[in-house]
């Protein structure tokens, strides 16, 4: 089986689906395959930029809140108004 990394809650994040399938207590399970990089310190620029607007794990905003609705209550958690920031100039403004 794949090394995993742990997140709260019991999330693990790079499971195989023969470990999903054969995970104790069933699911929820959410699989999503992607790839990202970055170079050493990247995010951590990028986020002081203003282009990420980084949120704390949510279980519910994962597994409960329909997909389409997942974005604005993110945006919600945060304290802000949809459509109350705009991007310009290199990142993202409340």
């Amino acid at each position: 089986m794949a090394q995993t990394t742990q997140l709260p809650s019991g999330l693990a994040p790079g499971l195989l689906l023969e470990a999903l399938v054969r995970a104790p207590g069933g699911g929820p399970f959410l699989l999503m395959l992607g790839y990202a990089g970055w170079a050493p310190m990247q995010v951590e620029q990028e986020v002081n930029a203003g282009a990420w607007v980084p949120l704390p794990l949510h279980q519910d905003l994962v597994f409960d809140v329909p997909h389409a609705e997942q974005w604005e209550q993110a945006v919600r958690r945060l304290g802000l108004q949809p459509g109350s920031f705009m991007v310009a100039g290199g990142g993202a403004r409340a």
